[in-house]
């Protein structure tokens, strides 16, 4: 602190001098103190270092990959086939637009797949076969490259694509044309398709049932919704339920299913009551570890049996 002592003696003059002197170095002592450091420079003062904007002019969102789904029945064939066959794709399209992967499976054809084709066409229209997927037994697939060889997966069939411009088409020895078909449309959901069979239950069972489902959660993974369709049980379905268990063992049951004729369903929301649909049910959900199980009176431990998982 800087004092200085003033004379009785010392005249008016004197006084206002000295006074000055001392707001003077105190002022000095007030902008030392407000100097920036050398080590922190001030971001707004010109040349000097300052922190990067959060979005720069150049900067663009990230690419965002794409999920398509079909449903696949002979209602869509052109002309129309009386069929007991569905089938349930899912698609997703990297976020670069340069692969899409295609999963399917089918149940309750007339016979063994034979073809199962991708095209470009309107739907109800015969279109153009790009692609043929694999098929292994009642499930398909296809992984489409940009740099394949034939048929590459170009921007022009990209944007053809998320235009509902493509199909799947699947053919029988009874049904060379065509017996189940569905278009391709982009959703926003995340959908899991799979099979149900007897040889899943833990211990299996041979029967000569079989089927097929998926299922959707919603964009904002509040919500689950379950479709299924299955064909030739030993009797009328008693219960169907969504389990807890991975692959191979059995577990506790959490949610019943609907059965209406041979068709199931359920909804599945976060705000249910009883066993809501968490973020922990979401995470178990892809991690594979539920199962869909379907009753009857000759199996009573379950008949059907299909592991959600991709």
């Amino acid at each position: 602190m800087l004092s200085f002592k003033i004379s009785a003696r010392s005249n008016r003059k004197d006084f206002s001098r000295m006074k000055a002197i001392q707001v003077s170095l105190l002022l000095l002592v007030l902008t030392a103190c407000q100097a920036p450091k050398t080590n922190q420079p001030n971001p707004s003062s010109p040349g000097s270092a300052s922190p990067l904007p959060l979005i720069t002019p150049t900067s663009s969102p990230a690419p965002v990959g794409s999920f398509l789904s079909a449903s696949l029945d002979g209602s869509q064939e052109s002309p129309e086939v009386i069929t007991a066959g569905v089938g349930f794709v899912s698609a997703s399209l990297n976020a670069e637009k340069t692969e899409l992967s295609i999963k399917g499976v089918v149940s309750g054809l007339s016979g063994a797949l034979t073809k199962a084709e991708l095209g470009q066409g309107a739907p109800g229209k015969e279109g153009t076969v790009l692609k043929s997927l694999s098929i292994d037994k009642n499930k398909i697939s296809l992984i489409w490259k940009r740099d394949d060889t034939e048929q590459p997966l170009s921007s022009e069939k990209v944007d053809a694509l998320l235009k509902g411009e493509f199909y799947l088409n699947l053919q029988t020895e009874k049904q060379t044309k065509g017996e189940i078909r569905g278009q391709l449309q982009v959703t926003a959901e995340q959908v899991i398709p799979f099979v149900l069979e007897g040889a899943q239950e833990v211990p299996s069972v041979e029967s000569g049932a079989h089927g097929v489902a998926w299922v959707r959660v919603s964009e904002d993974q509040s919500r689950l919704a379950l479709q299924g369709h299955f064909v030739n049980l030993s009797g009328p379905a008693t219960a169907a339920h969504i389990h807890f268990g991975i692959k191979g063992t059995n577990g506790e049951a959490l949610k019943a299913v609907k059965i209406t004729g041979n068709q199931l369903s359920l909804s599945w929301s976060r705000t249910d009551t009883e066993q809501p649909f968490t973020a922990a049910r979401l995470q178990d959900l892809q991690q594979g570890n539920y199962y869909l199980n379907l009753h009857t009176h000759a199996y009573p431990a379950g008949e059907l049996r299909g592991q959600i998982s991709q």
